[in-house]
């Protein structure tokens, strides 16, 4: 399409009113899916959230008797004063449909900084309508929380660029804060952020940008020292995160190839017999003896799990994975990849073959997208604001961190926002540089 075209079909009102509309459309389809697919009983990690959320009424976040704290604080956090109120679980699955149309809404607005309202529109409309979104969307899983966060998180952080925008580096930071206190790994990522700015500030790099940059990292550093001073008391480790990346590392690094890197749990270990001939006396030795935990909370909670999810158990996953990646390497050079793919294709698993077509086939040309404009971005003919180059970085280091301990697509669904900003703003025609004429 010509430029005068595309500028008269993004100028014509009725499709300025569908851009206008499109969120609450997309808040009518999610609440129709939710009520479609809700399960009344628990599914997966749903009893941990809510376990969590109940605990925080009562004062404490994991009791100190058995231990676990494989989740940060965020997403029970909002669910606690729900639970309060008395809310039904269904009410509150509900409530992801209006998560979504959120994060649709900020993709949206983002978009317009850098694009037409229609290109803005089909970023909104990939958010709303991928197949990966309904996977979880009617679970009370963290994953359409997360991705609420990171979606107002980007657009604040993109907003900040204006004069005006003081108040958006702060909205930012606190968006991030909550991501990091939900999705743990983005809380090394956090602090990264906040450890650059300040690198650049010392530098006497002390732009707007850096100064409202160090604002946003340093709010959002700042909302999890409190979990972090918990865990510590826990743990005695200083950024202590969670105790769940011990079990996530140990099934990157076993040396076995029919095992794929795919964090299985105590259940799979007990129950699949070439994985109990493996791993079981492992296992059994970090879940100990069930008689001495039989009357703790954790273990009422959850059968069966033992002290499987303690600080102390997490501490001999890391030792043991340290000593199976130096003695095989490429086992978990092999797993990484492996890694690559789930995060993107939602396969291989050590378990799970079924793979979602339509999904696939979005990811390859999100990927595509990003890597053009990547290719664009170093050859010097695309111009991209220092707000996305930022999050460019931001976004591929943690995709990093996603495939380096354990990655199923699901976790992809947070870093949709800035990849979808990347992908759609960067082969936007307002940022393409024109060749130098010859005289």
């Amino acid at each position: 399409m010509r430029p005068i075209a595309r500028r008269r079909l993004s100028r014509d009102p009725r499709v300025l009113l569908a851009t206008r509309l499109y969120p609450l459309a997309i808040l009518l389809i999610g609440l129709e899916y939710v009520r479609k697919h809700a399960n009344p009983s628990h599914f997966g990690d749903e009893w941990r959230y809510l376990w969590y959320a109940k605990n925080l009424l009562h004062g404490y976040f994991s009791p100190r008797d058995n231990e676990m704290i494989w989740n940060g604080p965020g997403y029970p956090l909002a669910l606690a004063p729900f639970l309060a109120f008395g809310t039904p679980e269904h009410a509150l699955r509900l409530l992801n449909a209006g998560l979504l149309a959120g994060a649709v809404w900020y993709v949206h607005r983002t978009l317009l900084f850098y694009c037409s309202p229609l290109r803005a529109m089909a970023g909104g409309l990939v958010v709303g309508l991928s197949p990966l979104v309904y996977q979880t969307l009617a679970l009370l899983y963290t994953e359409t929380f997360a991705l609420f966060a990171m979606a107002g998180a980007v657009y604040h952080f993109c907003a900040a660029r204006r004069a005006d925008g003081s108040r958006d580096a702060v909205y930012a930071g606190l968006f991030a804060g909550v991501l990091a206190l939900t999705k743990v790994s983005f809380g090394p990522l956090a602090v990264g952020c906040l450890l650059v700015a300040g690198g650049f500030w010392l530098a006497r790099r002390r732009t707007r940008f850096v100064a409202r940059s160090l604002v946003t990292f340093g709010i959002a550093f700042a909302l999890c020292i409190p979990w972090l001073a918990y865990t510590r008391s826990i743990s005695g480790k200083p950024f202590y995160w969670a105790s769940g990346s011990g079990l996530l590392i140990y099934w990157m690094t076993t040396p076995y190839p029919d095992e794929l890197g795919d964090g299985l749990h105590h259940g799979h270990v007990k129950n699949v017999p070439w994985l109990h001939e493996r791993h079981g006396k492992f296992f059994e030795s970090l879940i100990g003896d069930l008689n001495e935990v039989k009357d703790t909370e954790l273990e009422r909670a959850l059968p069966g799990l033992g002290r499987l999810a303690s600080v102390k158990a997490d501490e001999e996953f890391w030792r043991v994975a340290r000593a199976q990646f130096a003695a095989h390497p490429g086992a978990y050079a092999r797993k990484w990849c492996f890694n690559v793919s789930r995060l993107f294709f939602d396969y291989p698993y050590t378990r799970k073959y079924v793979v979602d077509g339509t999904l696939v086939a979005l990811h390859v040309v999100l990927l595509g997208l990003l890597a053009f404009v990547l290719v664009q971005r170093l050859r010097g003919r695309l111009h991209l604001p220092v707000q996305l180059e930022a999050l460019g970085v931001v976004a591929l280091v943690a995709t990093g961190l996603a495939t380096g301990l354990g990655a199923g697509v699901r976790y992809l669904l947070p870093l949709y926002p800035p990849y979808i900003l990347l992908a759609l703003a960067g082969t936007a025609p307002e940022r393409r540089r024109e060749p130098p004429r010859e005289a």
